[in-house]
């Protein structure tokens, strides 16, 4: 899942520029990582760690991981767990 770290690193880069608002030239911005998708055996701690590790070089603040366990949020669901964040 994690084999290249880099590329993942500049995924995450991505992201961010691709989603950046004028307040996030001041503040960097949280991420919410949302695992939809159920791997055979789950996820590791090391695997879910590096993920994290990721999103903070790649420029977050701050991230969270909600993990497949939960299932595919709707857009509602995603609003309410940004509210509660």
């Amino acid at each position: 899942m994690a084999g290249d770290f880099e590329q993942l690193v500049e995924l995450y880069k991505n992201i961010i520029e691709h989603y950046k608002t004028w307040t996030d030239y001041i503040f960097k911005p949280d991420l919410l990582i949302h695992f939809v998708e159920k791997s055979e055996g789950g996820y590791t701690n090391s695997e879910t760690k590096i993920m994290k590790l990721a999103s903070e070089q790649a420029g977050s603040h701050f991230s969270w991981l909600c993990l497949d366990v939960y299932g595919p949020l709707s857009d509602h669901e995603l609003k309410n767990v940004k509210k509660a964040l």
